[in-house]
């Protein structure tokens, strides 16, 4: 199973349903709970790491450094020197706005991902010696077979093998307002 990690996302993609079974040295029936169990102890849980959010002070020091940010303020220090008080200001109240818009910015982007992180789906459907299973998201491992359903959340990066008018909501990842049709490719 060592080479599974050899490859990239990008060429398990491009494998067919049948070699991509070979690769993770699995087929339909799934992986027997001694294979899970090995798998798990070989390449860990299915987790995100979780970034701590960044302490107020902290986010309004890294919204100042920027290098916009830090061409103004030496046209600032020229202008204020040269007199041209009035310059100064402008340049002032401009990096006030860019940095403070950078600060809201970055800390929205932070929250939002603390939420989907507490989004993510807690159990996949996982099919073991043939049997469809619930387990742990955290106990996915490569060559489970997982069945997705109606409505249901997408726990990991998953080859599609077999799937009947499947649409995904890829919004958060890519933008996209509606739900792009998947289907199964080599």
């Amino acid at each position: 199973m060592a080479k599974t990690i050899k490859m990239t996302l990008n060429q398990i993609n491009q494998l067919t349903p049948k070699a991509s079974l070979e690769h993770f040295e699995t087929d339909k029936k799934g992986l027997s709970r001694q294979q899970r169990t090995a798998r798990l102890q070989t390449y860990g849980e299915n987790t995100i790491q979780k970034r701590q959010q960044r302490s107020l002070l902290r986010a309004s020091w890294q919204s100042v450094q920027d290098p916009f940010i830090g061409v103004l303020a030496v046209l600032m220090i020229i202008s204020w020197l040269s007199r041209d008080i009035d310059g100064a200001i402008v340049m002032l109240i401009m990096i006030v706005v860019s940095s403070s818009i950078r600060f809201v910015q970055e800390r929205k982007s932070e929250q939002a991902s603390i939420a989907l992180q507490a989004m993510l789906a807690k159990t996949s459907r996982v099919v073991i010696e043939g049997q469809p299973t619930e387990v742990a998201a955290q106990s996915l491992v490569p060559g489970d077979i997982v069945q997705l359903q109606t409505g249901g959340l997408v726990n990991a990066d998953l080859k599609i093998l077999a799937s009947h008018d499947l649409q995904i909501n890829q919004s958060s990842l890519t933008g996209e307002s509606k739900p792009v049709s998947k289907r199964i490719t080599a």
